[in-house]
């Protein structure tokens, strides 16, 4: 398993926490709504001894991009083959909403990963991503084109 494949995991694990507290939150941006990576809900006193019920995993290409969570979707930012690619799911199923990609052509100096490392951020029905080129784009999670 690559690293950023790891990477990508983890932060899914962190997106469906959610589930496993009383009060669900927004995760609209990189470290959470107040930048500080606190989840202010209250989380249950005890898992299960197997850990975490999965709710759904997918495979993830290349890249730093964190997942963000809001309105009960998960948007991955990532690098598939020449792409950068987002992608919107439902965040309780991994349900495929819409996903849009545009070409890239970044390779990384030291040949470590030439996906993007900035997490998307969410505000006002906006999705803002920036690629590894240093392209800022800016989507409507409602009307996102799909591939």
């Amino acid at each position: 398993m690559k690293r950023s494949h790891l990477i990508w995991l983890i932060w899914l694990l962190f997106a469906c926490l959610p589930a496993y507290c009383e009060a669900q939150s927004e995760w609209p941006q990189f470290l959470g709504p107040s930048r500080n990576g606190i989840y202010a809900g209250n989380v249950a006193g005890k898992w299960p001894a197997e850990g975490p019920k999965t709710l759904w995993r997918r495979d993830a290409g290349q890249g730093f991009a964190g997942p963000v969570v809001s309105d009960g979707k998960v948007i991955l930012f990532q690098r598939v083959e020449d792409n950068e690619r987002v992608e919107c799911m439902e965040a309780g199923s991994g349900k495929m909403i819409w996903t849009t990609e545009y070409p890239t052509t970044y390779r990384d100096a030291f040949g470590f990963d030439e996906g993007p490392r900035g997490t998307p951020a969410i505000a006002h029905g906006r999705i803002y991503t920036f690629g590894a080129e240093g392209k800022l784009h800016c989507w409507d999670r409602k009307d996102a084109p799909t591939i």
